[in-house]
């Protein structure tokens, strides 16, 4: 086994002692030292002043981004209420219109009709007054035909002049015919009653 002998620092160690006894190296190292506090306090001072701009401006920022987000946010209230405002409107017309059931029958007709979408069998029942003098009408309805005309005739239903609510809806497929669907749908149409 090889041994390599270590450097001895004793002796580099005792030569920087006894430099250091000299006026100059002192004097020197205070002012290194002196010198290197100051450029640490400048550059500290520097990057708090940096800092602070920084936060200000992050601060500014978030500020401005909230202002426009509340500002979308109200347009958006906005916006909902005034489709709320239209929607009550015509709940408020439709509930008021007096329809006859024989109009109603008719116009459930003719929204099938150009759906394309047979009438299978229908029911018709008066429901009990509520309390504010609607009558309910309760219709069963079962319907033939494609996806996309039924789904026509479900979204028509709010052009009727009554208030219509689908209650139940049962859809399946017809066995007789491939692609042709059947739905059993109990509609409630909540009208004034005739004079």
């Amino acid at each position: 086994m090889i041994r390599i002998p270590l450097p001895d620092v004793r002796p580099w160690l005792a030569n920087l002692r006894y430099c250091a006894r000299h006026p100059y190296v002192r004097r020197g190292t205070i002012a290194a030292a002196g010198a290197l506090a100051f450029m640490l306090l400048a550059y500290a001072g520097l990057w708090w002043g940096a800092a602070r701009a920084h936060a200000a401006l992050m601060e500014q920022i978030e500020s401005r981004r909230r202002a426009v987000v509340d500002t979308m946010h109200a347009g958006e209230v906005a916006r909902a209420f005034q489709r709320a405002r239209r929607d009550i409107d015509a709940v408020e017309r439709k509930l008021v219109a007096a329809v006859e059931q024989a109009v109603l029958v008719e116009k459930l007709g003719r929204l099938a009709r150009s759906k394309n979408v047979m009438v299978v069998s229908e029911s018709y029942e008066e429901g009990k007054a509520l309390g504010a003098g609607y009558t309910p009408l309760i219709m069963d309805i079962t319907l033939q035909g494609s996806y996309p005309g039924m789904r026509e005739f479900l979204l028509g239903l709010p052009a009727l002049p009554a208030l219509i609510e689908v209650q139940d809806a049962r859809i399946e497929r017809a066995r007789e015919t491939a692609g042709v669907l059947k739905a059993r749908l109990r509609l409630v149409a909540y009208r004034k009653p005739a004079r």
